[in-house]
């Protein structure tokens, strides 16, 4: 449903959420899409966020002739129903911590390709690849194309990432101090 609001079909739809910064790498990942547009033209990127760089990642995208296959969705709050719309999640960081988006990613079952700079904690399933920065730009477009969803629910469960399963360990917790 998502998809087809997004004005996309059989479009091959690689996603990525975050602010617009150095940290994120956007540079690398429209240079990815760039490439991975090249042999493939229903390639879409679906970019969500804000920040100080967003202007100069519109004009590469300009630049680049690529202005007609990038789907730009802001600042939303509305994250869950992206990642549906989405084949595989790229974050081609210069550095992070525990990056919510993938693992909020993960659990949705997208495959995720992710710089060798973000922490491996972040890999809670089998669907996550770590690149090196500097690989060509090739080894990150074949990672990127070879990708297929799943469901993760399992994995994701005994990871520690059940919103349910967690919130009784808590509740359970609170209980334990009033008693």
């Amino acid at each position: 449903k998502t998809r087809e609001e997004l004005g996309l079909t059989n479009e091959f739809v690689i996603g990525h959420i975050g602010r617009f910064d150095y940290q994120k790498n956007h540079e690398l990942l429209i240079d990815i899409f760039y490439e991975i547009h090249k042999k493939d033209s229903s390639a879409r990127l679906l970019l969500v966020g804000y920040g100080e760089l967003k202007k100069h990642i519109e004009e590469k995208i300009y630049n680049l002739g690529l202005r007609d296959y990038v789907i730009d969705c802001g600042a939303t709050e509305d994250i869950p129903r992206l990642y549906n719309a989405m084949d595989c999640f790229v974050l081609p960081s210069y550095y992070e911590g525990l990056p919510v988006v993938g693992i909020e990613a993960q659990a949705s079952g997208l495959p995720c390709v992710f710089s060798s700079e973000v922490t491996k904690e972040t890999k809670v399933t089998d669907l996550v690849e770590f690149i090196n920065l500097d690989a060509p730009i090739i080894e990150w477009v074949n990672k990127i194309k070879k990708v297929e969803r799943k469901d993760t629910s399992k994995e994701m469960r005994e990871a520690g990432y059940d919103i349910k399963e967690e919130a009784g360990k808590l509740l359970e917790f609170y209980e334990g101090l009033i008693k």
